[in-house]
């Protein structure tokens, strides 16, 4: 089987209203599709995201990949992988990243569907759930503490082991009574994780780690993993992967 042809589409759509958090406003929602023709008739399809632009970057990144990926064995998807990643020019993180994403998830499409089997069959298949976390409680103009306790609770009452929601984006105070009131909504059985842009925060929320039980995941670090819990040891919120990384003090 081989890859003869590589395409992307972009899809866009106006939010209700825009989010956002510490650093990000968020006016429309979207999403990016890698689509591979195979010359067997299999077509495999992935889903990319993190990109809010009109989706030029996208295409524009896909077009590149593209010559890369077609004419190859689409079951071969380590090998593909490993083409495209290039750690000086492309991958680690970011936007290549994530088209590199898009394009692996198709490669993986196509293998369940050669298969006849869904993916997580032909991994293995071990259990037929997975615990998951919800990612919300944005910042949103007229949202209250009520409504942000109803969105939490809601994602509990769907299955989610856990939450995440956006810090660094209000004074300090109003993110504490927050993250309070999120603690309360979600009980004592399930997690609040926390994402923030702000260094401020952090550190308020490290005088509150007696007080609470969360995760707290600062952004843009490389090779960003887990998030941890802000009292483990340096070692263990540092990346697996880059010893040049400094701790987030």
């Amino acid at each position: 089987m081989k890859i003869t042809k590589m395409r992307t589409e972009v899809y866009r759509w106006k939010r209700n209203k825009p989010i956002r958090n510490g650093m990000y406003t968020y006016a429309e929602a979207g999403l990016n599709v890698v689509k591979l023709e195979t010359d067997e008739g299999i077509e495999g399809i992935g889903l990319g995201g993190g990109m809010t632009d009109d989706g030029a970057v996208f295409q524009a990144i896909g077009a590149q990949f593209a010559p890369v990926v077609v004419g190859q064995d689409p079951l071969a998807n380590e090998k593909i992988w490993s083409d495209l990643w290039q750690p000086k020019l492309i991958g680690r993180r970011g936007l290549t990243t994530r088209v590199i994403s898009a394009i692996d998830n198709a490669l993986w499409d196509i293998k369940g569907k050669a298969a006849g089997m869904p993916v997580y069959k032909l991994l293995g298949g071990f259990s037929d759930a997975v615990p998951v976390y919800i990612a919300g409680g944005y910042y949103e103009e007229g949202k209250g503490l009520g409504d942000l306790a109803r969105e939490m609770e809601e994602s509990v009452s769907m299955g989610a082991r856990a939450v995440k929601m956006k810090i660094g984006g209000a004074s300090i105070n109003e993110d504490v009574e927050r993250v309070r009131v999120v603690r309360d909504a979600v009980g004592p059985s399930r997690e609040p994780w926390y994402r923030s842009t702000s260094v401020t925060v952090l550190a308020a929320f490290r005088s509150l780690a007696p007080l609470l039980t969360y995760h707290f995941a600062p952004a843009n670090l490389p090779n960003e993993v887990e998030p941890a819990p802000l009292d483990a040891p340096d070692d263990e919120r540092r990346s697996d992967e880059d010893d040049d990384a400094e701790p987030f003090e």
